[in-house]
């Protein structure tokens, strides 16, 4: 600790923190105007001078250290005078446009000149004519307005690990521009709006809309990923103009991506739904709530009367709170006497968190993403964590950079992690199995298993050796197309470490050998012994309330409270193959689109034919309303109450900022509501209540369930270690999945999402578009043996040849038309 007097204040500060950062941790104000406080020092603007003792000249306070024995004046004549003649070159070229201005009332540069007393322009030079650049998208930059102060250039580099900005000459003539010069290609996370002092760098969807002292700022959660980053709606007359990042984001960063920043836009899309509709004369036709609900009761009870209650089936959404789900689950199982629910966590949560617990006795993951900073080494693999959770990659994209932890990057096709990685690891879809395998194998030759974890803690391991001798090394770098020194060089780096986090996800998860890839990775975590607190294994969750439905019961293997129907619920696939067989009647969606977001989406539809009834409760059209006979709309995240619980197991807040959008109401007070119709009252009065409910059924639920770390006995599971051959008929492996602008189906409603991406597309190798005479932008029939689609194509030199890949996002475009049981699929491409 350093003892130094800051105004006469005697103050103790850590070695190695600046003086500004030291005055600002004792409440003592140093104006300045290019500090960030998660960049390293810039030290560009002057304006944070202060005198310190012994030295002749006055000192930027943001970069000179607190060291033991100094004397610091932050107030005097001479420091004013300096901060306001720093300002005066700042304005030299500064255009006085503060009332057309987006950052008026919110510009540090604007407070500043206030709060010195700058009444005028003192200095002067030949005007340079306005540069703004209108061609970006969803950011404008006007460079007369930039200051220079490089927070944009930091934050973008540091933080974002994208270095989209730069500075260009030097003197009078310097400036900041793209690294091309050309308009932003980049992740359009706004973390450069959020950095900029002054308006130099604004959000187009909200300029000229509302002045910012006007705005009332709600504090919730984004409705995105598993990250469950908090945000701030910004608020006027009932309608959200922007969001930002609340300082409480899982990073500490503050940091949003470009769905929490610009994807908003879905709350006021003109296609919200906001009445009742009922089939009639085969079109929906709007009705009020009561014949709506009234229509509901009575067909699930004919139903249930003629068919058993095992005839209605329900499918719940991670996109609605945990108060939502627990309700729908409640209502199935306590009204309707029906098991018989699922929802999107089928596609690959379930099976990992049922590989988790039969191998580790978990339900999830054994630490919490914010502990990621502390490894010395980490493993991605079957995930794009940059895509799947942009925020919280930011943390590991740091880890790495500052060489806290190794990051070896496993993943078919080339990401953003792969600029920062130790190791890269680029396999052939669906090896993961093997390539893990192949890992497990190097450890055990080499000696590096950790033997005194494996003798106390787990059982198995004989059995599992053995099973890793039915194939060799160059054998399972053949399946994987990794060489073997590379999975070697890997599994030594694991092994040796003393703290390693594995980070797994979607792509793994989703195939139909997620569970059995999920075993593998357990295997090699009880190999190496990684399984402590604070390490281990991290299951990444691309959407934000994936493990809050599961732990609301909205799955058929999770029973929530009393009363319950004896006979097991079935889950999605087999919920369609008794549809097929006319032991299913009835289905009741709430926020899901099966169609779009479930493989086989091909047999799903074939399947929605033969039901006599289907309930449709969104805020947006989905495609299964083509079958709906009952239409009943819901409100957003922004117009209700309740809880998400993100991939750590926090449960977090949700606020409602806004009223219900016209006619809709909160899937809780339908679901409430009909309930009430069919004999069994919900009398709740909030969300707050159920949220009440649901701690007394799981003790200490919602006050914050954390994952905890491996306490248990680990058992090792041999898996199959070669996959199934591809077919000579279908010679590419499409991959399908989650993709930077969008998540899910929601986003494809938000304008800023759809201006960065707007429709589907299929990525190719060069080496493939070359042997096909294809070019970039053509349209190609992609052909699997489920279906066929039309989609235009785009060369990505990060993809090996014979993989491809597409977005699961749009409707025009079903990508999970193609699939049967997986996000792996067999197809071939014919020109259109």
């Amino acid at each position: 600790m350093a003892r130094l007097i800051i105004d006469g204040k005697q103050i103790e500060a850590q070695e190695g923190k600046t003086l500004l950062e030291v005055a600002l941790e004792n409440g003592i104000y140093i104006p300045s105007l290019c500090y960030l406080s998660n960049v390293a020092p810039i030290g560009s603007c002057r304006v944070c001078l202060v005198e310190v003792e012994g030295l002749e000249k006055p000192v930027a306070s943001c970069t000179t250290p607190a060291v033991d024995g100094l004397r610091v004046k932050t107030k005097s004549e001479k420091l004013t005078e300096l901060r306001k003649n720093a300002l005066q070159l700042m304005l030299i070229n500064h255009p006085l446009d503060c009332p057309i201005c987006d950052k008026a009332g919110e510009c540090r540069l604007q407070d500043l000149a206030y709060e010195l007393g700058i009444a005028s322009q003192i200095f002067e030079l030949e005007k340079t004519p306005p540069q703004i650049d209108y061609l970006s998208p969803l950011i404008e930059r006007n460079e007369s307005r930039c200051i220079r102060c490089g927070r944009c250039v930091s934050v973008c580099y540091e933080v974002q690990g994208c270095g989209a900005y730069r500075f260009k000459e030097s003197g009078f003539k310097m400036a900041i521009d793209t690294i091309d010069g050309g308009p932003l290609n980049c992740d359009f996370c706004g973390q450069c709006i959020i950095a900029c002092p002054v308006g130099a760098i604004l959000n187009k969807l909200f300029k000229y809309r509302s002045r910012a002292w006007e705005l009332e700022k709600v504090a919730t959660v984004c409705p995105y990923c598993g990250a469950g980053c908090r945000i701030r709606l910004h608020v006027k007359r009932g309608k959200v103009f922007r969001v930002t990042p609340d300082e409480e984001t899982i990073t500490g960063f503050g940091s949003l991506c470009s769905r929490g920043t610009f994807g908003f836009g879905f709350v006021h899309n003109r296609d919200r739904l906001h009445t009742p509709m009922i089939l009639k004369n085969k079109e929906l036709a709007p009705v009020s709530w009561d014949e709506a609900l009234d229509f509901v009761a009575q067909r699930l009870e004919t139903i249930k009367k003629n068919h058993g209650a095992e005839a209605i089936v329900g499918l719940g959404s991670p996109r609605v709170t945990n108060e939502d789900n627990y309700l729908f689950q409640k209502f199935f199982r306590q009204v309707l006497g029906s098991n018989n629910l699922d929802s999107y966590a089928r596609n690959g949560y379930v099976r990992a968190i049922e590989a988790l617990q039969s191998a580790l006795g978990m339900s999830g993951s054994t630490f919490t993403f914010d502990q990621v900073v502390d490894a010395d080494a980490i493993l991605t693999i079957g995930t794009d964590l940059s895509v799947e959770m942009p925020v919280p990659s930011l943390r590991l994209i740091r880890a790495a950079r500052e060489g806290k932890a190794k990051l070896i990057n496993c993943y078919p096709r080339g990401n953003k992690l792969d600029r920062f990685a130790h190791m890269r690891l680029r396999y052939q879809p669906g090896t993961e199995i093997a390539l893990l395998s192949g890992m497990a194998k190097v450890i055990i030759e080499k000696g590096l298993e950790n033997k005194q974890f494996i003798n106390s803690s787990t059982e198995g391991y004989d059995a599992f050796v053995k099973s890793l001798e039915k194939v060799s090394l160059a054998e399972l770098s053949r399946i994987t197309g990794v060489d073997e020194k590379v999975i070697a060089q890997a599994a030594v780096t694991l092994a040796q470490a003393k703290k390693v986090c594995i980070l797994f996800g979607y792509d793994l998860i989703t195939q139909a050998s997620g569970k059995e890839a999920v075993f593998a990775l357990t295997n090699l975590a009880l190999l190496t012994g990684i399984l402590r607190e604070g390490s281990g294994l991290y299951l990444v969750t691309e959407k934000n309330n994936l493990k809050g439905i599961v732990e609301m019961g909205v799955v058929p293997e999770k029973v929530l409270g009393k009363d319950l129907p004896s006979k097991s619920g079935k889950t999605f696939p087999r919920m369609i193959d008794a549809i097929m067989n006319d032991e299913i009647k009835a289905l009741y969606v709430m926020g899901a689109d099966p169609l779009v977001e479930f493989p086989n989406s091909a047999k799903i539809r074939e399947a929605m034919n033969k039901l006599e009834l289907v309930v449709v409760q969104d805020i947006l059209p989905a495609e299964v309303m083509e079958f709906a006979h009952c239409v009943l709309p819901a409100v957003s995240f922004a117009e209700k109450d309740g809880t998400f619980t993100n991939s750590d197991g926090k449960v977090q807040k949700v606020k409602k900022a806004i009223e219900c959008y016209r006619n809709a109401r909160p899937d809780w007070e339908i679901i409430a509501e009909l309930s009430g119709r069919m004999g069994f009252p919900m009398k709740y009065s909030s969300a707050d209540e159920i949220t009440s409910e649901i701690n007394t059924v799981l003790p200490g639920y919602a006050d914050g369930a954390l994952v905890k770390h491996f306490q248990g006995k680990g058992k090792f599971i041999p898996v199959p270690l070669l996959p199934k051959e591809g077919s000579n008929e279908y010679p590419y492996t499409l991959m399908i999945g989650p993709t930077l602008f969008h998540c899910g189906t929601l986003s494809t409603y938000a304008e800023g999402p759809n201006i960065l991406a707007s429709e589907a597309w299929l990525e190719i190798s060069p080496e493939d578009l070359k042997t096909l005479d294809l070019n970039s932008g053509d349209v190609v029939k992609v052909t699997s043996a489920q279906a066929s689609v039309q989609v235009r194509i785009n060369a990505n030199k990060n993809l090996l040849p014979g993989t491809l890949f597409m977005p699961l996002h749009f409707r025009e475009v079903k990508a999970n038309l193609l699939t049967s049981d997986s996000s792996l699929v067999r197809v071939k491409l014919e020109r259109c």
